[in-house]
């Protein structure tokens, strides 16, 4: 299972955290977050993209429960 790190853009009451999601593939966890969130999220990062960089730019750190997709 892989983690991706999904965001939100600045009208979004989340826009300070992430939600992490766990699945097989990138697919799949846009397939989630899609059926969740319909078109109201932002980036859907890949965990060899997220990095300590990515991580500062959203100061809440993780907002919600991890999500995981079948």
């Amino acid at each position: 299972m892989n983690k991706f790190y999904l965001t939100f853009g600045q009208k979004s009451p989340f826009r300070n955290g992430y939600v992490l999601i766990v699945a097989v593939d990138y697919e799949n966890a846009r397939n989630l977050v899609e059926d969740i969130f319909g078109n109201k999220w932002s980036n859907l990062y890949d965990e060899n993209v997220w990095g300590k960089e990515e991580a500062a730019l959203f100061p809440s750190g993780q907002v919600g429960k991890t999500l995981y997709a079948n």
